[in-house]
């Protein structure tokens, strides 16, 4: 047992979308690139340690499913035990109250991220094991952690409300794609994901045609007009897909990790764009 198997069990990769989030949210409630580092770090402890808490959770309650998917993640393999799982887990989700710092509203956000946490895995009804992980991931990685960025620092306005949701719904029409190289051991255990379900081009067609359809509905109702949405995603594009050419061992490895730092670079790019144009 080493650190690197207690840190295989919490997914620290996972925690990206909670970051990007956090930080976007405290740089519209600044109106400045410049966050202040305290709240910052404490928002970061606070939200990867849910995250954390959470992916913990889920891997001690799908352990008959990784034997299939994963047998090389640490629980499955015997490396961690479940009595020290759900310790961990219960560590993690407990550095939410920190949060309470920084405000009630941003401590509810941060219980509201636990209660998500902790309903994904639990039985009877985990919401992880069917078509509601989608939603539910979304929710709990982008929308509550931005939302608390933002009211670190000032009340919600309804662009900063729309920015979230934009970010929220493109983390909907992509986290199924995290899903697709276990689509034959999800098949073989029976869960319903979507590329179990629809095969590999069918959801690679939901998926775009979801953020396609995102992008153009804030390209239309952004507060700032189509042409500054459409300047952000012209220097979006120019300065993500070529980066595909510099990418062929990680997307042999695993494509949704080309994902999660490209929605991580374009959370970065929206922050500026925001801030100065």
């Amino acid at each position: 047992m080493s650190a690197r198997d207690y840190l295989g069990c919490v997914k620290p990769g996972s925690s990206l979308a909670v970051v990007g989030s956090l930080y976007l949210g405290m740089v519209l409630g600044g109106n400045s690139l410049a966050v202040p580092l305290p709240e910052f770090l404490l928002l970061c402890a606070v939200g990867t340690g849910i995250s954390g808490g959470a992916q913990a959770l889920n891997m001690y309650f799908d352990l008959e499913l990784d034997r299939m998917s994963h047998p090389e993640r640490p629980f499955p393999r015997g490396r961690v035990g479940g009595g020290r799982l759900l310790l961990l887990s219960a560590l993690l989700f407990s550095l939410s109250a920190l949060s309470l710092l920084l405000g009630p509203s941003v401590l509810l956000l941060s219980l509201l991220g636990v209660l998500l946490g902790l309903l994904y895995s639990l039985p009877p009804f985990p919401l992880g094991r069917w078509y509601t992980s989608y939603p539910t991931s979304s929710l709990g990685y982008v929308f509550l952690p931005f939302l608390a960025g933002h009211l670190s620092l000032s009340p919600l306005t309804g662009g900063a409300v729309g920015v979230a949701l934009l970010f929220t719904l493109l983390s909907l029409f992509l986290s199924p794609l995290k899903d697709l190289k276990d689509r034959r051991g999800d098949r073989r255990s029976g869960k319903p994901t979507l590329p179990a379900r629809l095969g590999v081009r069918k959801t690679l067609v939901f998926s775009l045609s979801g953020v396609s359809l995102t992008v153009l509905l804030f390209l239309l109702l952004n507060p700032r007009g189509p042409e500054w949405f459409l300047s952000y995603l012209v220097c979006t594009a120019t300065f993500l897909l070529p980066t595909l050419f510099f990418s062929e061992g990680l997307l042999r490895r695993d494509p949704f990790w080309l994902v999660r730092l490209w929605a991580l670079a374009s959370q970065l790019l929206f922050a500026g764009w925001w801030v100065y144009l």
